[in-house]
């Protein structure tokens, strides 16, 4: 089977991950704990439900008066930055009055065939579900029963971000990550290097910059950000990251024989503190890893491994 129809397939998988969907959907959006992971959650099931390879959830910046994405899925990183629609343009994308393609980067805008923005907004908050096709009629998803009809706990749930919750989120690792790390190993194997799985828990870190920098709960997921893009510029050439929950980052990565995983970790810790301007009051990020032996475990085991530790 060639990497296309691998990539292929993992995709389908990706939709069926995690809880099973023969339980009743509804269920499942109930049994979601309110707190940061919440979005992440309702946005997963509901990508599984209505089959969508590429959406997001853009919330209201109301200091900065635009919208910003908390959660996408399958847009490339230049979307990600670039996706921050200003408050006011918000009502002409809605009536497609203007183009959204602006705000996505060149590889993403020439594959949108069509796209819709389903408002999931409460009187104190602004929150769209932005989702786009490549062929057919948008309209036809909006239409589905399972947005329309729960679209007040949809949005209840979401929005409970703001809340408390000390429970512990499952943690899942996507078949995609599983097969694009597999290939990433196939194709770097290397006598003088050896690969690692790290786990990286950001959520006190993110939780000490709002608190210092005076910032509001919903500004948590532009810190998670920014978190996950430091951690993807800092591997790119030599790894694969995937994010679990909120906060949550499995990675791995190759490192030559004299470099060992505390010297990535150490450089992990440099680069956030420099660039949220911590460097005097930092603390250590939570970081575990373990080296991966490709003859006596696969990818998928050794990091269910870590995270049963973690």
């Amino acid at each position: 089977m060639n990497s296309t129809s691998l990539l292929s397939k993992a995709i389908s998988l990706s939709d069926h991950s995690g809880p099973d969907l023969s339980t009743d959907p509804i269920s499942l959006l109930k049994g979601i704990p309110q707190g940061l992971n919440a979005p992440f959650e309702v946005f997963k099931l509901i990508c599984r439900e209505l089959k969508f390879n590429h959406a997001a959830l853009l919330m209201l910046d109301p200091e900065k008066k635009s919208y910003f994405p908390i959660v996408y899925r399958n847009f490339d990183r230049t979307t990600a930055l670039r996706l921050q629609i200003p408050e006011s343009a918000m009502e002409s994308l809605i009536n497609k009055q203007s183009r959204i393609q602006r705000f996505f980067s060149y590889a993403d805008s020439r594959v949108i065939h069509d796209y819709g923005l389903y408002d999931l907004s409460s009187s104190k908050h602004g929150l769209f579900l932005l989702y786009t096709v490549t062929s057919g009629d948008s309209n036809v998803i909006t239409h589905d029963s399972f947005l329309e009809n729960n679209k007040e706990m949809i949005s209840s749930k979401i929005l409970s971000f703001d809340k408390s919750d000390k429970s512990e989120p499952s943690r899942e690792i996507s078949p995609l990550f599983l097969i694009k790390a597999n290939q990433f190993i196939r194709k770097h194997q290397s006598r003088n290097k050896t690969f690692h799985l790290f786990f990286i828990d950001t959520k006190e870190t993110i939780e000490r910059i709002i608190s210092t920098e005076g910032l509001k709960v919903v500004n948590s997921y532009q810190v998670e950000s920014k978190c996950c893009d430091i951690f993807e510029n800092n591997i790119e050439d030599f790894g694969k990251m995937t994010r679990i929950n909120f906060g949550e980052f499995l990675l791995i990565v190759q490192l030559q024989e004299s470099v060992s995983p505390e010297l990535l970790a150490e450089h992990f810790n440099h680069s956030l503190s420099v660039d949220f301007d911590q460097t005097r009051k930092w603390k250590e990020l939570q970081i575990r890893s373990s080296k991966y032996f490709e003859t006596v475990s696969t990818i998928g085991k050794a990091a269910s491994l870590l995270l049963e530790e973690a």
